[in-house]
């Protein structure tokens, strides 16, 4: 759905927009549910933030060197 939204920006900028929502959402749900209960907050949300940082990165660096291949020489976020 986000990514249908800014269909106007580059495929980069389209990839990481996405990503942006959607590995926020996905790390959060599923960590909430997976471990909720078996480690105290602090630990639940060191766990949540350290898997957003580590998914947008590793998504960030895959997009790019995705663009690059589509477009040689154009990466335009």
């Amino acid at each position: 759905e986000v990514f249908h939204r800014v269909r106007t920006r580059s495929w980069l900028g389209r990839a990481l927009m996405s990503n942006a929502v959607s590995v926020p959402l996905d790390s959060l749900i599923f960590n909430t549910i997976a471990f909720l209960g078996l480690f105290p907050t602090v630990d639940l949300l060191a766990i949540i933030f350290g898997e957003i940082v580590v998914k947008f990165t590793v998504g960030a660096l895959y997009a790019y060197a995705v663009a690059r291949r589509i477009a040689p020489g154009r990466v335009v976020i």
